[in-house]
Formats: structure tokens, sequence, C-alpha cells
């Protein structure tokens, strides 16, 4: 809306969303469309995946784009990556330094996990 062009990912090697339980969470291959996971979590409880905003989530994240994306697999460039949970913080990490890349941290001061890094290929 505001004339950035924004891009949203995922970093872990399957797509998680919480489940019925936070021990049994809904797991998918990235590559699996917002359509089919949608369908998915309809069949496998309507009310529950209602009530908790995760279709929602899925039906608006579809009208954006067809499927969530790995970081690790997109040859896209990115001037700033922001990163609002330590453990997504590190695996970006992990993957960048295999790069010659220059990075600035930002702690933000509303908590001490999240990121924003500023990043600038050497």
């Amino acid at each position: 809306k505001k004339g950035f062009d924004v891009e949203s990912f995922g970093t872990g090697d399957k797509v998680k969303l919480p489940g019925p339980s936070p021990d049994k969470p809904n797991c998918y291959e990235f590559g699996t469309s917002y359509d089919d996971i949608y369908t998915d979590l309809l069949r496998k409880d309507k009310s529950l995946y209602t009530q908790n905003g995760l279709l929602h989530m899925l039906d608006r994240n579809r009208r954006i784009k067809t499927r969530p994306e790995r970081f690790q697999e997109s040859k896209e460039k990115f001037d700033i990556i922001v990163s609002c949970e330590e453990r997504v913080y590190d695996q970006i990490l992990e993957y960048i330094s295999k790069f010659n890349i220059y990075l600035i941290e930002i702690q933000t001061f509303l908590k001490p996990t999240n990121h924003i890094s500023f990043i600038t290929q050497l």
C-alpha cells in the first residue's frame, strides 16, 4: 500500500501450522498450495481452524500468492530482512553466512528477540 515491495518466507524444513494441540502441528511440504492446505484443514476441523483464525489467514495468503515459499530457495536479493523469532533469525544467518554479506543487526526495544537486519553483498 505504501509502495514497498514486501515478500514473506518460511525458513524451516516444512510449513508448520498450529494443530489441535501444541504437540500436534499440521505440517506441509513447501510447494503445497494454500488452496490444498486450506482444504485439508477445512476437512480436518472446520470449527477449530475457523475459531483460531487459521482459515482466515490462509484465505488471505492464497489471494496474495499460490503457496508458501522457503527463504533458502529464493533467488531474490533483499535490502532488509525482518525476523520476529530468534530461531528464524538464526536460520537466516546460517544461510546468508555462505555468501559475502555484511550484516547490521538492530534489536528492537519492543522485544529483545525482534531483529531487523540490513544486509549488503560485497
